[in-house]
């Protein structure tokens, strides 16, 4: 095959791969949609139920071929790249490790998991929260005094404790630095880890689903579901002032439980327990996909 006939197979090849997800996620919006909570009379109520079966259709066919594909879409797109996985304390197990998969199909290079405890993102901690994190500041790091939120100065020293610095791929802080202010988090109860956090080039984090408790088996959310709206809030900004430094995700799992913030600086992916929102997690903490 000529030069110009492989160029043409990829863009052909990436734009089917686009529009894959594309119906993915677009059904996945449309379906919840559809489900409201008034009661249509008679026909309207049968052709919405219709309607919206055909929507869940439409993604799950979707959602298969994507998983039959998934490594071969994110292949190399991280090729060498540390990444960190960033939980909430409600998020789900299978989430969390479908991500971790398809980051390693992608070439990514495994730099360890922190979890955020519900005290992170609970509005009754947020002074205790940004005072330690004001007395615990890593060298280099700096808060910004325009926006004095929780989760924007919690992103802007983690940026330094957890990231390496994008032009010379060095970690942004001394690892005493960056041990100590993890430690502090993790003995005031805001956060969880086990193992070492190695600087990394890329995070995504991974929220829970409203709503949900835990099942037999310890399934999704763990009981504790997705944060309130403050603290959905505060990972927006954890998220974004993370982003300022190296690519950030913030994936959540349902799509009706958030209001999709405004991020300048992270993507924000819904539907992560989908393959569609999985490889869009991936592809951002690549730096190649939108919000």
């Amino acid at each position: 095959m000529s030069d110009g006939g492989r160029t043409s197979g990829l863009v052909v090849t990436g734009l089917g791969w686009g529009i894959a997800l594309g119906v993915a996620a677009g059904a996945l919006l449309i379906a919840p949609a559809m489900h409201n909570d008034g009661q249509p009379l008679g026909q309207d109520n049968s052709a919405t139920s219709k309607e919206a079966q055909r929507a869940e259709a439409y993604a799950d066919n979707s959602d298969t071929l994507l998983g039959e594909q998934s490594a071969a879409i994110v292949k190399d797109a991280l090729k060498d790249k540390h990444v960190t996985v960033i939980r909430t304390e409600g998020a789900s197990d299978e989430d969390v490790k479908a991500v971790r998969w398809l980051l390693g199909k992608a070439g990514a290079k495994d730099s360890g998991e922190l979890e955020l405890a519900s005290k992170f993102t609970d509005q009754d901690s947020a002074d205790a929260l940004s005072s330690l994190i004001a007395n615990t500041l890593p060298a280099g790091a700096q808060l910004s005094v325009e926006d004095r939120r929780p989760g924007v100065h919690a992103g802007e020293s983690l940026s330094a404790a957890l990231l390496v610095d994008a032009e010379t791929g060095e970690p942004l802080a001394p690892a005493g630095d960056r041990q100590f202010v993890l430690d502090a988090l993790k003995q005031a109860g805001f956060v969880h880890y086990s193992g070492d956090l190695v600087p990394a080039d890329a995070i995504v984090i991974v929220t829970g689903a409203a709503g949900d408790d835990t099942d037999e088996e310890g399934g999704v959310g763990a009981g504790k579901g997705a944060p309130d709206e403050f603290g959905q809030q505060l990972l927006a900004d954890f998220a974004d002032a993370l982003g300022k430094t190296e690519p950030t995700v913030l994936g959540v799992r349902e799509i009706d439980a958030w209001h999709a913030p405004e991020l300048q600086h992270a993507t924000f992916v819904q539907a992560v327990e989908t393959e569609a929102g999985r490889i869009r997690a991936t592809l951002g903490a690549a730096g190649s996909a939108t919000s």
